[in-house]
């Protein structure tokens, strides 16, 4: 596919919602998996030429809140790993206006705004979600994981792997719908037990654990395990590129890593 029509390369965070009433945010827990998508976002949208913008979704029902939040974790991490990111932003919280669906698609804009509303299941923030892509930030790149081309990848249970090919439909479809070109590049998955890493298997790869060590070790590791994910240390230190990337997911290990850091540091 031909990327140079897109203006941005978007990677979107779920911000962890760990939050209960009364409660102040103050810990939200990012993953070694959010790590390695900003990572290799950044790294593609500097192979092509494009700026990095990351977004934060979800939250739950104190959203502002819970960006909030997050916010601080995030820099640390665009920090630590030397990220070069133009923009991060919340997502819109509501969807265009009638004028600005008139503006985009004329006589259709009623129709697309119906269609808009249908695909955002009668949910204006995920609305504002699709528009930011598909309308707000036309054309954007979007770098998100390989689950998103195989949702056999997000879960052993049946109904989220549902949802997510139904959200991926969706997608798709309102794109052809309008005539534009949906941009996707999906990046590998970090594996824990065969499954993705992902919040709910915390604390065991908590990001802040990999704080303590020296940017450049993490931001190597990270790079080799997206290259040959069956032994990166063989090729710790390969520059990423694109061509270059495995489509096949990383079960961590924790005595590769264990090794790695002890040959780094020695």
């Amino acid at each position: 596919m031909d990327f140079t029509q897109c203006t941005r390369a978007r990677v979107a965070i779920d911000v962890p919602n760990t939050l209960s009433p009364g409660h102040p945010v103050d810990s939200p827990v990012l993953h070694i998996g959010h790590a390695r998508t900003l990572l290799l976002g950044s790294l593609i949208a500097e192979e092509l030429g494009l700026p990095l913008h990351i977004r934060l979704d979800g939250g739950g029902p104190r959203e502002l809140e819970c960006t909030a939040g997050v916010l601080l974790p995030v820099c640390t991490m665009i920090s630590h790993l030397g990220i070069k990111c133009a923009l991060a932003y919340r997502q819109p919280l509501v969807g265009p206006s009638d004028g600005e669906y008139a503006s985009w698609f004329g006589s259709r804009g009623p129709e697309m705004k119906r269609a808009m509303w249908f695909g955002g299941n009668d949910n204006p923030i995920l609305e504002g979600m699709l528009a930011d892509d598909l309308l707000f930030n036309y054309p954007s790149l979007i770098i998100r994981g390989m689950e998103f081309s195989d949702e056999s990848l997000t879960s052993a249970v049946a109904a989220n792997q549902a949802a997510l090919a139904r959200r991926v439909a969706i997608h798709r479809w309102l794109a052809e719908l309008m005539g534009r070109t949906w941009y996707e590049i999906n990046v590998p998955l970090i594996t824990d037990g065969g499954k993705k890493v992902s919040k709910s298997l915390q604390p065991a790869l908590n990001w802040t654990f990999f704080e303590r060590f020296e940017p450049p070790l993490v931001r190597d590791f990270l790079v080799a395990t997206a290259l040959a994910p069956r032994d990166p240390l063989a090729v710790v230190g390969q520059t990423f590129w694109l061509d270059a990337m495995s489509v096949d997911s990383y079960e961590w290990d924790w005595n590769t890593w264990d090794e790695y850091i002890r040959e780094a540091t020695a």
